[in-house]
């Protein structure tokens, strides 16, 4: 999977219970579950963020489906860079 494609802020818990001979005793993990909702990509995260701080920018104008593709554009760009800088 792409870093792209991964959840950017994924949503989920650890199951876990409390031992029966020692009811006060500190929470153990009995196992781990995937993320309820992978909510937003990190490509979708970022071209968010980016699309947000155009809109707050009154210089910026044009068509939205323009802008929203710049703000992608934008956004893959950054990823690629960090994959590029974790290679070796």
């Amino acid at each position: 999977m792409r870093n792209a494609d991964m959840p950017a802020r994924p949503a989920g818990s650890v199951r876990k219970k409390r031992p029966a001979h020692d009811p006060g005793g500190d929470w153990v993990e009995t196992d781990r579950v995937q993320p309820a909702h992978a909510g937003l990509t990190k490509l979708e995260e970022i071209s968010s963020r980016i699309m947000a701080s155009f809109a707050s920018d009154p210089d910026i104008t044009g068509p939205e489906d323009k802008i929203a593709d710049v703000a992608v554009d934008w956004a893959e760009a950054l990823l690629a860079a960090i994959e590029r800088r974790k290679s070796p």
